[in-house]
């Protein structure tokens, strides 16, 4: 091939030259082209080969021509090019050395190959300028086209028009980009042609977001819309799945937020897995914190959002996955002596579950059966039983949606298992089961209070250090009490527990009470059975005795309920929910009874002849007791002295025609009470 030699020294403006001869333009080692003003060279399918010195001064080098063998940049010189534009119909220019560009690399027509060798744009003012789908760089190896340049608190600043737009609110400092067109093979089945290295002089904490850009000839065989985000931190050794926010396949993006370190980024495939967990008592409210675990082909982890919808994206195009939710915190979340009421009645036929997920609740230690020993381990468990504690050790279990609840439910699938995927995969559904939560479904609030309180009652008093006091606890009347809960908190700077007596109020025992915190002053009490008991008016349940350390407190100031510690709830036997509260009488130095209240009831009711009417007084008083009908007509009285306590008084109609709705009247010093009862015949 003919080749041409030049020495060209351009001075003035304007200047235009264009070579067109079939073969270079080379300057030899020695020999220098130098360049002032804004002269204009054109290459017309000639290759630019400099040897020697080249002063770009503030020129164009613009190279073009049609000819399929193209045009290459090369030479021993050093080139830093002013402007350097790429306009060719046919070939593609190619690189055989590194070059610097000091404004920009212009697109005008045809392809740019780096060919192993790397542009650099100096800064400040280097840019790609008009780069697009038919005229732009690529590279068939390595070869990268970089600049380095300040960036502080970055908005949506696309240094270079490299395609790396980042936005930070931190300072990055003087920050390297390079770009380059190699597949990486390690990311997914293989990554795009495109990559970004960035290296920020300060790569922490920047909570930074990258817009990746791309051109659709770069995909490289990628499903565009499967497009992700991948980092590697060793130089593309590996690879890690990052994932995106959002992407845009008209416009060529990808974007990922909440970056706090920048390193080597590309773009390849992903698979995605998608689904929510509802929770099964309502099938519909969320259930939060959880994560979902992916095995097989890949593997992977999500948690669930606020609203229990959960992706997992995964670095691979197809495959064998098993899914499976995981959730182990809140032990006690949602659990009470009521849920080990309810598993005790259904084991003995009162109140049969019947509903699946429930039946899944109760089986608190997973022996796919039910057993006396699950509502034992709730009731340890809220006793704050280490042992227990050890034994119900998952918290949740988790059931496919897309299953056929049966009873019973042993053998239920906890997982999701796919074979022969190859597209993203949705509606990979759970329902979320609280264990031991079997009776009010997370205790929900709306739902609490089926009737008044059970108050225990203690007579308060001011003891002296060293002397041994007994808190003594009665309860209200309450006919119908078969579960029961609560933890007491004792300051144990002040009292030192020595012990409890039970005073058969209730059937509790000592295996009723848990002592596990004794030391941090804390005493839990869980009880219940099958069948519900009645509790008299100041029914006498138990007696705690302490040595007390501290004089001149009261009792009620050391000693209170603990609801964090496990909530105050009472249950019937038919599982209706209440509370249970603490009430502490005035301080009284003799009357066991101060700070108590009047009580009144009758038996039977309704009665025909006789009723027997019993009522407690706070203290000894005169008392006047009356029985009248809906008239207000007095039909019985009684007036006379009684002792502090229960009394009582058999009421005999004989003779009087009153059938229907009748009152009693109690009336005290304590005050007044009233209360209806019913006459059959006369």
């Amino acid at each position: 091939m003919r080749k041409v030699y030049l020495l060209v020294t351009l001075l003035g403006l304007p200047v235009w030259v264009r070579l067109s001869a079939q073969g270079s333009f080379t300057t030899t080692s020695g020999a220098s082209v130098r360049v002032t003003g804004a002269a204009h060279i054109k290459l017309h399918n000639t290759h630019w080969n400099n040897g020697g010195v080249f002063a770009a001064g503030g020129s164009t080098v613009e190279v073009s021509g049609s000819q399929v063998a193209g045009s290459q940049i090369a030479g021993a010189g050093t080139d830093v090019f002013n402007h350097l534009k790429i306009n060719r119909s046919a070939g593609n220019v190619t690189l055989q050395k590194d070059i610097a560009v000091n404004q920009s690399l212009v697109f005008s027509a045809g392809l740019f190959d780096l060919g192993g060798y790397d542009v650099t744009l100096n800064q400040p003012g280097g840019t790609l300028s008009g780069e697009n789908e038919n005229s732009r760089i690529f590279s068939t190896s390595t070869g990268e086209v970089k600049l380095t340049l300040g960036l502080n608190a970055p908005n949506q600043q696309n240094p270079g028009a490299l395609g790396a737009v980042i936005t930070s609110a931190a300072n990055l400092g003087a920050t390297t980009i390079r770009r380059g067109h190699f597949s990486y093979a390690g990311a997914c089945d293989g990554s795009i042609r495109r990559y970004f290295i960035i290296e920020p002089a300060n790569n922490t904490g920047l909570n930074a977001t990258l817009r990746f850009y791309y051109f659709d000839a770069e995909l490289n065989g990628v499903p565009e819309n499967d497009l992700a985000l991948y980092r590697s931190d060793d130089g593309g050794a590996s690879w890690t799945l990052v994932g995106y926010d959002t992407r845009n396949a008209t416009e060529n993006w990808v974007e990922k937020t909440g970056i706090n370190s920048c390193s080597m980024w590309t773009l390849a495939c992903h698979r995605a897995f998608g689904g929510t967990i509802q929770w099964s008592d309502d099938l519909a409210t969320p259930v939060q914190q959880a994560a979902v675990n992916i095995t097989g082909s890949a593997n992977g982890s999500s948690q669930v959002d606020a609203y229990g919808n959960y992706t997992l994206l995964l670095p691979v195009s197809s495959g064998n996955f098993t899914i499976k939710p995981v959730k182990n915190t809140d032990r006690l979340n949602g659990v009470t002596v009521g849920d080990a009421l309810a598993i005790q009645q259904h084991l003995t036929n009162i109140n049969p579950i019947s509903d699946t997920y429930k039946m899944i609740a109760a089986d608190v230690n997973r022996s796919n059966t039910l057993s006396t020993l699950d509502a034992l381990l709730l009731k340890q468990c809220l006793l704050s039983n280490p042992a227990a504690n050890n034994i119900f050790n998952v918290f949740w279990r988790f059931v496919p949606q897309s299953w056929t609840p049966v009873l019973p439910p042993w053998g239920f699938p906890e997982q999701i298992d796919l074979t022969g995927v190859s597209s993203h995969q949705s509606g990979l559904d759970f329902y979320g089961v609280k264990i031991g939560d079997v009776v009010n479904g997370d205790a929900n609030p709306a739902n609490f209070g089926a009737g008044d309180p059970l108050v225990f009652r203690v007579q308060d008093r001011v003891p002296r250090a060293g002397e041994t006091v007994e808190a003594e606890f009665r309860a209200d009347q309450m006919d119908d009490v078969a579960a029961l809960q609560f933890a007491l908190q004792f300051d144990p700077a002040a009292l030192q527990f020595e012990g409890v007596d039970m005073l058969g109020g209730l059937p509790v025992s000592l295996d009723n009470f848990g002592l596990f915190n004794i030391y941090e002053g804390e005493i839990r009490v869980v009880w219940g059975q099958e069948r519900g008991v009645a509790l008299a008016e100041a029914a006498p349940v138990f007696r705690l005795k302490f040595t007390v350390l501290e004089s001149g407190r009261k009792l009620s100031e050391v000693m209170k309920m603990n609801e964090e510690a496990l909530p105050g709830r009472v249950y019937n036997s038919v599982l209706a929910e209440s509370g249970v509260a603490l009430r502490f009488g005035a301080v009284s130095g003799t009357d066991v009874y101060a700070g108590w209240q009047l009580a009144l009831r009758a038996h039977p009711n309704p009665f025909s002849a006789a009723t027997t009417i019993e009522y407690f007084l706070p203290g000894p008083c005169e008392a006047q007791l009356r029985v009248f009908d809906a008239s207000g007509r007095e039909l019985w009285r009684t007036n006379k002295s009684c002792p502090a306590g229960w009394n009582a008084e058999t009421v005999r109609l004989n003779g009087l025609s009153a059938p229907g709705v009748l009152y009693y009247e109690l009336t005290t010093p304590f005050g007044t009470r009233t209360e209806r009862m019913a006459r059959m015949g006369n």
